[in-house]
Formats: structure tokens, C-alpha cells, sequence
């Protein structure tokens, strides 16, 4: 089964949660540009700290960060085994790269972890419609978003449910091999993804009314004021990209 744990917000108060949406996909970009511009100590070491004190103040349990990393243990053998091997790369090389991938993922979970789905939504259609040149409502991008987010969450509290089905009918999920999961998992996938669809459109029109409704969405609490932590978040990626041009490059 999914660990619903992995895709899920968790309500708690924290600097991070109350940074703009908005401004933590920006920052995730900005993470993403310096990663792949040349190489500075200096910048690499900031860009990761960054992540690692947004981990810290995110007000989350630690082993959950942990567990994800935790998750990706095969696959970061199989890296090392490829890199060292197949293409040559020396350890030095190799472990920066590394870092740079798992701190992306990290940075992920942290915008995950504190940012509810409405404003991960929302978020994400702000920045989308900056380059809307169709004229698209900005409710319309939000919401798709939005939606999308929505879509995730309910195809993972699906699978499991199509397993705790399977478990019922003596087909033990848990206790197999590999190869066996993939197989019973893609039998599923129809039948879980047409659950999740049919979910969705149930769920659009209280989703709408509870974030553009003046009457409804007052009784909700949303995170994505700006203010004074967003501007510190800010001026810190900014002043990274300032510090390549000037020097680096």
C-alpha cells in the first residue's frame, strides 16, 4: 500500500507554513537554476543549507524526511553503481550530483508538508497565469491545479483501498514479491483511476464554492498572506542569483 503519510499536509504552525505559496515554488525554481549553472561552493553550500533550515522550521517530524530518503535506498544504490561503472564519474562528482537530487526531493516534501492542497493549487495557477496570454480565468487555471492536487491524494486513498479489497478476498498484497505487486498494481490501475475521476467531479463544486464563495471561504483558514518571512524567503534567492552574476559567471 501507499503511505498516505507521504502525500499529505500536515496542519501544524510553523515559519514555512505561513510562507506564500506562491513564493515556495519560486524558490524551488530558483533552487532548480543555480543547481544547474556552474558549479560554486560558495552556492551550493547556501542553496542546500536553505532547504536544510526550511526542513528545520517546518515544524515537521524529522523522520518523516528521513523516511523518504529511506525509500529511495535501492535506487541510490543503483546510482552509484551506474555512475561509478557505467559512465566513470569520480566520487566527488557523484555525491554533489546526489545531494543535489535528494535535497530537490526534499524541497518538494517541505512544500508538501506545509502547504495546504488549496494553496498548492492556487500557488502554482498564480505563477501559470503570469504567462497566461489567452486570457484564461485565473479561476480556471487555479482550479485545475487545484483539482490535480486533489487527484493524487484520492488515487493513493484508492489503491489502498483496492488492496485492503484484495486482501479481503485472501490475496495477500503485502507478502509478495516485486514482480507480483507490479502485476496485481497494473490490473488495478483502470479501475482505481476511474474511482479517482469519478471522486474529482464530485468533490469540483464544493472545492469552488469554498474557495470563491465570500460566504463559505471565510471559515476556512489559508496560509497565503504575504508577509515579512516571505520578503526574508525572497531577498535570500534573490540575492543567490545576484551572487552568481556578479561573481561566478
Amino acid at each position: 500500500m501507499l503511505d498516505e503519510l507521504d502525500y499529505s499536509y500536515n496542519d501544524v504552525d510553523s515559519l514555512v507554513h505561513r510562507l506564500n505559496s506562491s513564493f515556495k515554488f519560486i524558490g524551488l525554481f530558483i533552487y532548480v537554476l543555480i543547481c544547474l549553472l556552474k558549479f560554486n561552493n560558495i552556492l551550493f553550500i547556501v542553496n542546500t543549507l536553505l532547504v536544510f533550515i526550511l526542513i528545520l522550521l517546518s515544524n515537521i517530524k524529522y523522520i518523516r524526511y528521513l523516511k523518504v530518503i529511506w525509500n529511495l535506498k535501492y535506487i541510490i544504490i543503483i546510482y552509484y553503481f551506474v555512475t561509478l561503472n557505467a559512465l566513470g564519474m569520480d566520487l566527488s562528482s557523484i555525491n554533489i550530483l546526489l545531494f543535489k537530487i535528494l535535497f530537490f526531493i526534499m524541497y518538494i516534501k517541505v512544500i508538501i508538508f506545509t502547504t495546504p492542497k488549496e494553496n498548492i493549487g492556487r500557488g502554482l495557477g498564480r505563477i501559470f497565469n503570469v504567462f497566461n496570454f489567452l486570457g484564461i480565468s485565473i479561476k480556471i487555471i487555479e482550479l485545475f491545479f487545484i483539482n490535480l492536487f486533489d487527484y493524487r491524494y484520492l488515487l493513493v486513498a484508492n489503491n489502498n483501498q483496492y488492496i485492503n479489497s484484495l486482501e479481503h478476498r485472501g490475496i495477500d498484497y503485502s507478502h509478495n514479491n516485486i514482480i507480483e505487486k507490479t502485476k496485481i498494481s497494473l490490473l488495478g490501475v483502470k479501475s482505481i483511476n476511474d474511482k479517482s475521476i469519478k471522486d474529482i467531479k464530485n468533490k469540483k463544486e464544493i472545492i469552488k464554492d469554498r474557495l470563491y464563495n465570500d460566504k463559505v471561504k471565510r471559515l476556512y483558514k489559508y496560509r497565503n498572506r504575504f508577509n515579512i518571512f516571505d520578503i526574508i524567503y525572497m531577498i535570500i534567492n534573490i540575492a543567490m542569483i545576484i551572487y552568481y552574476v556578479l561573481v561566478v559567471r
